[in-house]
């Protein structure tokens, strides 16, 4: 199939993107764990993601298929991993709580801390993170991911950096690791039982 072009996520794809993502996750390891009801899942889902394409178009770089959002990658430019309550309340991440209720929020937490000590011992220094890539179950397989990773690895061997990204999801290992990323960890969390991955990949020079 012909490469799509990629744009960045307008302001009033923002819904639309969040959409892709939630399809997109639906089945996705750790989503299961923390709505094990399907209905539930896809009824969150939507309103999460919402928060994280918000953060991403404010203080990052969301991509998208151009025309028709089919694929959506958060990319954000980190110099260090400190949060930023402020932006947190901008993007309205820290509704996260309210939207996915106590016990939800319990267990999207064991992740986050997870995937957390991932990212501060795999990319500590200046580096781009791709945060969240998805693709509608429908198109999966035909190459948007890999459409939607190479602008912003380009970019960041042009400015030297390091690509920092995390996965629960075993299917998209050999994804990453075609596009230059090298495996750092790999743990199970144990509350879950969920296995994860932390890549880096060096600036090509």
């Amino acid at each position: 199939m012909p490469t799509p072009n990629i744009v960045p996520v307008r302001e009033d794809q923002i819904d639309i993107a969040a959409g892709v993502l939630a399809r997109a996750f639906q089945l996705d390891p750790p989503m299961v764990y923390v709505w094990p009801d399907a209905a539930s899942r896809a009824r969150v889902l939507p309103s999460f993601m919402k928060t994280l394409v918000t953060y991403a178009s404010m203080f990052g770089e969301p991509l998208t298929t151009a025309d028709k959002p089919e694929a959506v990658a958060l990319w954000l430019p980190l110099d260090d991993l400190s949060d930023t309550p402020e932006r947190d309340r901008m993007a309205g991440i820290d509704q996260i709580p309210a939207i996915l209720g106590a016990e939800a929020f319990t267990r999207f937490m064991h992740i986050a801390s997870t995937a957390g000590q991932f990212h501060q011992r795999s990319a500590p220094g200046k580096h781009l993170y791709l945060s969240f890539l998805g693709v509608e179950p429908s198109r999966q397989g035909q190459g948007l991911g890999s459409a939607l990773i190479r602008p912003m690895l380009e970019r960041a061997d042009a400015e030297g950096l390091p690509c920092y990204l995390d996965t629960f999801q075993p299917r998209n290992v050999p994804l990453y690791q075609k596009h230059g990323f090298k495996i750092t960890v790999e743990e199970v969390e144990p509350n879950s039982g969920v296995r994860g991955w932390g890549f880096l990949r060096e600036p090509r020079r």
